[in-house]
């Protein structure tokens, strides 16, 4: 009898244990559930927040400036539209190899969002029908295009980071550029007609397929936020966010150079479309091609002694780092 009663008040136990581990597992998961909610609610403001530092100096970079203020040309504008050509190419090509993945794929919209053929659209104004023999990638977008790649091939949840850099930045003060861009390079534009031709050299900035931007804004925000991701995943989307603001000060910065070799990169009045950037009936850029008005400009005398600095500063900096990389591969 006293058998029986050890085996029953074992078997009590037993169950008992079993009910608190499985109330425990409900618990952890219950806490572990609010957790991710709570780091998802928070994604796109710790995005915000942890780059914001960086935001501000892209803003405030002298080329961005100019493009806000008035001093730049179509000469230096289209190098720069060229670079964002190269740029979009490559996100627009893996988000799509990657749509099926289980995080970017939560913020693939291709029909509302994609900009490559506006960007073409835009290049074939600027620089004519040969655009695409133009539209070279400068030092700094190469670098850009190459982390895009890099993060298609290996991480495609970092790519977060830049569709949201990316297009919520052209949903937001990319309408603003839309405006002064249009007031300065004395192009068309018309808000009470979205076609093409009162958008012409502005169809970058045009999202004819979204009716409303802020509410669209609003739904792909929520669609950030509401993505399932551990704490690993959350922190390095918030990190590669810091990246691109980076590749985008560096981008900044390399034209900012630019537009001072080349002629008529930035304008001397408050319209871009002084006589060095002048531009012919069709809206094309005079000159053969962006590449070869700044082979022609690198010559002693048409550098400032700025510019000088600045270019041996740029190639002192890519020499070194290219070193760099050569003696940590050989480890």
């Amino acid at each position: 009898m006293d058998g029986h009663t050890e085996v029953g008040s074992s078997s009590q136990a037993d169950d008992t244990y079993s009910i608190q581990s499985e109330e425990q597992s409900r618990a952890r998961d219950l806490a572990e559930s609010e957790d991710s909610a709570q780091k998802n609610d928070m994604l796109q403001q710790a995005m915000k927040n942890g780059s914001e530092d960086l935001h501000e100096l892209a803003e405030n970079t002298t080329f961005m400036l100019k493009v806000i203020g008035g001093g730049i040309t179509r000469q230096s504008y289209s190098l720069f539209l060229a670079d964002l050509y190269h740029i979009y190419l490559a996100m627009e090509e893996e988000v799509e190899r990657n749509k099926q993945h289980p995080i970017l794929g939560a913020v693939y919209f291709p029909v509302q969002l994609n900009r490559k053929q506006a960007i073409e659209k835009d290049l074939e104004f600027f620089l004519g029908t040969e655009w695409a023999r133009k539209a070279k990638c400068t030092f700094a977008a190469h670098k850009y295009v190459e982390r895009i790649r890099y993060l298609g091939r290996t991480d495609p949840a970092a790519l977060v980071a830049h569709c949201y850099g990316r297009y919520l930045g052209d949903l937001s003060g990319g309408q603003i550029l839309r405006y002064k861009l249009s007031k300065h390079l004395n192009l068309k534009l018309n808000d009470k007609d979205n076609s093409d031709e009162n958008n012409v050299g502005l169809m970058f900035y045009r999202f004819e397929n979204i009716q409303n931007l802020k509410k669209f804004k609003d739904f792909y925000s929520g669609r950030l936020n509401s993505l399932s991701l551990d704490t690993e995943t959350f922190q390095k989307i918030v990190d590669e966010t810091r990246v691109m603001y980076q590749l985008n000060i560096d981008l900044f910065t390399e034209m900012d150079i630019l537009a001072e070799i080349i002629p008529g990169g930035y304008s001397s009045s408050k319209l871009g479309t002084d006589q060095d950037g002048s531009h012919n009936s069709n809206g094309n850029v005079d000159g053969s091609s962006n590449v070869t008005a700044l082979i022609k400009a690198l010559k002693p005398s048409s550098l400032s002694l700025q510019c000088i600095e600045k270019v041996l500063l740029v190639s002192i900096g890519a020499l070194f780092a290219a070193a760099l990389m050569s003696f940590m591969s050989s480890k």
